[in-house]
């Protein structure tokens, strides 16, 4: 007999017996191999074969844990909206008083552990099936709370959206967010944020999501120009105000000798900067 049919019925002369055998797809089908004598055993085992297939089609629709369902990532992001409610409410009405500060630490410390194991859960969700509609909502959700910039989860939610998202037409939300909240230098999520950013600029089809791209780029080259003259003017205020000791200058006179501008300190000394082009 194959491994796949069984018997149910009596051996004996004359008894009905009933020849059952399972398809690929777990169905089953039953042949009557003698006349049916008995009406009463045909129904049980008629009965019996039924709660089998029914038990066996039951286990078949049973959900696969490994696949990155909607309800999952729900039940993350509701999870992260009661911890955030519930620390609003217990760090509300702490008192201005060195222990109030230190419970108002001390929850914010408990919330950020809370946060920060939803936010590493979702990218491991997004892992199981990374290029699902799925994977991007759930990175989309990481990526558009800044404070997750700065937690483990942060780094390879960046790089997973850059290796299966960065052609993604729905990509520029995230890019949005980056651009407005880029890592500041220093920061070990800053160099994934800018890879994404520049790779949805390159290679995203879609026009207002390379935009936001090339916004947020623009956003941090102004961000270094600001910086650079606020170096500037910095040094202005430190060293070239009335009274301040001038800067070294180094050079050659009109005859060709080099001078540095400290070997006359104690004399009185008029510089004239000018070029000929």
């Amino acid at each position: 007999m194959a491994a796949n049919e069984f018997y149910i019925g009596s051996a004996r002369a004359g008894q009905p017996k009933l020849q059952v055998k399972q398809t690929p797809a777990n169905a089953f089908i039953i042949h009557k191999v003698q006349a049916d004598s008995d009406n009463r055993q045909t129904a049980v085992a008629l009965f019996f074969i039924f709660v089998l297939s029914s038990t066996t089609c039951a286990a078949d629709q049973t959900p696969n844990p490994t696949v990155p369902t909607p309800d999952r990532l729900a039940a993350i992001q509701q999870a992260h909206k009661e911890a955030e409610t519930g620390y609003a409410k217990a760090s509300e009405g702490l008192p201005d008083t060195p222990k109030g500060s230190e419970r108002g630490e001390d929850l914010w410390k408990e919330f950020d552990k809370k946060q920060s194991d939803l936010f590493m859960a979702a990218v491991e969700l997004a892992r199981i099936d990374p290029t699902s509609d799925t994977a991007f909502a759930a990175l989309e959700w990481v990526l558009t709370i800044p404070r997750a910039y700065y937690l483990p989860a942060g780094v390879p939610a960046m790089e997973l959206a850059t290796a299966h998202h960065a052609t993604n037409p729905k990509v520029g939300k995230i890019i949005a967010w980056l651009g407005y909240y880029t890592p500041p230098e220093g920061e070990a999520s800053r160099s994934a944020a800018l890879t994404l950013i520049r790779a949805v600029a390159d290679k995203n089809p879609n026009r207002i999501a390379r935009g936001q791209a090339v916004m947020a780029l623009a956003w941090q080259a102004k961000q270094q120009f600001a910086e650079k003259e606020a170096e500037q003017e910095l040094y202005k205020l430190r060293y070239l105000r009335v009274g301040k000791l001038a800067p070294e200058v180094e050079g050659e006179d009109v005859d060709g000798r080099r001078f540095k501008l400290s070997d006359y300190r104690g004399k009185v000394v008029m510089i004239d900067f000018w070029g000929d082009w």
